[in-house]
């Protein structure tokens, strides 16, 4: 993919623990849907 080459470093990045310690707390206790998607075989606003 030439996304990554195009948009530069920060199109690949990402937040550590460390730095959103708050939301990793809440997201660890209590998000119920960790495999959460749809079935529909189709472009990506259906999937949504």
């Amino acid at each position: 993919s030439a996304w990554p080459t195009a948009k530069k470093t920060q199109s690949m990045g990402y937040y550590t623990e460390q730095e959103l310690g708050f939301q990793y707390a809440l997201a660890n206790a209590f998000t119920l849907c960790d495999a959460y998607h749809c079935g529909f075989h189709g472009g990506t606003n259906t999937n949504r």
